[in-house]
């Protein structure tokens, strides 16, 4: 996912401000850096070539280049051969994005990719956060039922354990409505697993909450949350998808299993936390450029 956007526009046009529209409602996390220069009249050609060259001083993922609608005559400096050369030779990708959809630059011929607008070089350019939000919701709920399902083996292993210890085997009990015969329940190995896993996670048990308050009525605190591992989102989203796999491996321990668990939940709230931080500082910038 792209974290550093650069923009070679006008920094009066409405182009920019579609621009950054466009990207703080698809993908607030990304940092827009614009690279003002003229795109039409004497000078023009001179400053577009000089922000593509800066481009290779700055640590970004993918640029814009391109402006708003206009004439064949207003959009001939995207014609000219040291602007398409330059395009061409960037080692960033560059999306170009000049005029409307009718409109053909040699610089939209040169480029990575070219897009008909302004706004859809953007859509380009990012992701969709609610694609994004999706596929943390459902790793989520694959990281749940992982960990349910892991719970649950080691209840059925515990219940055998004991069984072997005690060195003795229940008769199943004759059901008479049926005539079938059933195995006698043992409600404890459910709830030995819920126990094993409240308590390797750290979490309290229901005897425990109930006595949690003290003389005073105060409440035992949790134990403080695991620091978020400083990655970007991508890193975040891989790592997710291979604790989930791991999970669902059917030889994984149970101690295991919980370690992975605590890291998954540590690691979709950070990364919801940082979608939704992304998400005010864009308004703000919005609200700004609407002033």
């Amino acid at each position: 996912y792209p974290r550093r956007i650069a923009v070679i526009t006008s920094p009066d046009g409405a182009a920019l401000k579609d621009i950054i529209a466009v990207v703080g409602r698809r993908w607030p996390i990304a940092e827009v850096i614009v690279l003002p220069a003229q795109v039409q009249g004497a000078g023009a050609e001179d400053e577009l070539c000089a922000a593509l060259a800066s481009l290779r001083r700055l640590a970004v993922d993918v640029a814009i280049v391109g402006r708003g609608g206009g004439s064949k005559e207003d959009l001939w400096t995207f014609n000219r051969e040291r602007v398409a050369r330059a395009v061409a030779a960037s080692a960033v990708p560059v999306i170009s994005a000049v005029g409307h959809e009718t409109d053909v630059t040699l610089c939209d011929l040169v480029a990575d990719w070219r897009a008909a607008t302004p706004s859809a070089a953007a859509e380009a350019a990012t992701p969709d956060q609610a694609d994004v939000r999706a596929a943390l919701e459902q790793l989520g709920g694959r990281l749940a039922r992982g960990l349910t399902t892991r719970a649950q083996r080691a209840g059925d292993l515990l219940a055998r354990s004991q069984d072997r210890l005690v060195g003795r085997r229940v008769e199943p009990a004759q059901d008479p409505r049926s005539g079938l015969r059933r195995g006698p329940r043992r409600p404890w190995r459910r709830a030995a697993a819920r126990r094993a896993v409240r308590s390797r996670a750290g979490l309290p048990l229901a005897r425990e909450r109930r006595r949690g308050a003290g003389a005073h009525g105060a409440v035992v605190t949790p134990p403080p949350p695991v620091a978020p591992d400083p990655q970007d989102l991508a890193a975040q989203l891989e790592r997710l998808e291979q604790i989930v796999r791991r999970l669902e491996a059917p030889e994984l321990d149970l101690d295991e299993a919980l370690k992975l668990f605590e890291e998954g939940v540590e690691r979709l709230r950070a990364a919801r936390e940082r979608l939704a931080q992304a998400e005010l500082k864009v308004k703000k910038v919005l609200e700004h450029l609407d002033r």
